[in-house]
């Protein structure tokens, strides 16, 4: 990894380049190397790895949406940061189902090569029973203007982020060194001056000597969608808080790293072979949207926006007494996973966006 090098180039970093080397390094980047990062077998669990019930209500919801926009075809739909792949692959087999007669363009913008190719690999033989478009690309502006649907999914918690200090002299921004070989933090001036202005218009009030997270690049990218979407909506869906909530009771802010599923303190270890990741400010994304012509079309909980566009009509009684062998047992069951207060229920949100046009 470069990380060292630069560091003894610059003598400190800002904290979110750091991040963004430990999360996209070309070569070593915790996103760009070819390990299993989802999944039992990896540091953490999404959402659609829990059941297709997940994805197939999505699914769903997308064809209600198909209709508010007066019903363009072929449907767009743009998935930025799609993982192994799976929510693609349950999405395009759920509305095979749905509709079939009206064909869709699914758009996957990824960035790691690496997770490209899982993905193609998981998708060919769904794109080979659907019929359906898929493309890859790694940044929106190779696809072009669209009339259609922005989905994303746990995607924003993993945007490098500047971290900031407040101090009795005002903020002050989280560098990283070296210190005798070892990488150390030190603070310093604020490195962008929209860091200023985030923390003034999306941050609450807080004491000195805590610290919270400036994620400049989800502001980037929501900027960037409401360039080339001329109307739909974006649908973002990702664990976080309002800012009036966001900080309570931590003093560190929201930074933290994941490691076999276990949360891990020390963020400048296992550099690369470890998540990095912080808790999304939807006060900031609701607000810039609003800023610049995105709506807030609904604002909750994962478990209201998925009883609203119909989970719960797929509960069926268990065809059999074997719960490990019934997948009526197991859908029930990941059902209740996905929508139960304390978990993934209402720990994660949803917030949608929607561009008249």
């Amino acid at each position: 990894m470069r990380l060292i090098p630069l560091l003894r180039e610059k003598g400190a970093i800002p904290f979110r380049d750091f991040m963004q080397a430990a999360l996209y390094d070309p070569d070593d980047g915790y996103y760009s190397r070819k390990h299993e990062i989802f999944g039992k077998t990896g540091d953490f669990y999404t959402s659609p790895g829990v059941h297709s019930v997940f994805g197939q209500t999505v699914a769903r919801d997308l064809f209600k949406k198909w209709h508010l926009l007066d019903c363009p075809s072929p449907f767009i739909l743009v998935e930025f940061g799609a993982g192994q792949g799976v929510l693609a692959k349950d999405i395009l087999t759920a509305w095979k189902q749905i509709a079939p007669e009206i064909p869709i363009h699914y758009r996957i913008v990824e960035t790691s090569a690496g997770l490209r190719e899982i993905q193609r690999a998981l998708l060919d033989p769904v794109i080979r029973a659907t019929n359906a478009v898929v493309e890859w690309f790694s940044d929106l502006s190779e696809a072009g203007s669209f009339i259609g649907m922005v989905l994303s999914n746990e995607l924003l918690d993993a945007f490098p982020v500047h971290v900031v200090e407040k101090t009795e002299t005002g903020w002050q921004e989280i560098y990283v060194t070296e210190r005798d070989g070892m990488l150390a933090e030190c603070t310093g001036p604020l490195s962008d001056n929209r860091i200023a202005f985030y923390i003034d218009r999306f941050l609450p009030p807080l004491p000195v000597g805590r610290r919270a997270e400036v994620n400049l690049a989800a502001l980037d990218w929501l900027q960037e969608i409401s360039i080339f979407l001329k109307k739909g909506f974006i649908i973002t869906i990702d664990y976080g808080e309002e800012s009036d909530h966001l900080y309570e009771g931590r003093n560190s802010g929201t930074i933290r790293a994941f490691y076999r599923h276990q949360p891990v303190s020390e963020l400048y270890v296992r550099i690369g072979q470890q998540d990095i990741t912080s808790d999304v400010n939807f006060t900031a994304i609701r607000k810039y949207g609003e800023d610049i012509g995105l709506g807030t079309f609904l604002y909750g909980t994962q478990a209201n926006y998925l009883v609203q566009a119909g989970i719960l009509e797929t509960i069926a009684p268990p065809q059999s007494d074997d719960p490990f062998q019934d997948e009526t047992f197991k859908r029930n069951l990941a059902i209740k996973h996905l929508i139960l207060p304390g978990g993934m229920g209402d720990r994660f949100k949803v917030l949608i966006q929607q561009k008249s046009g």
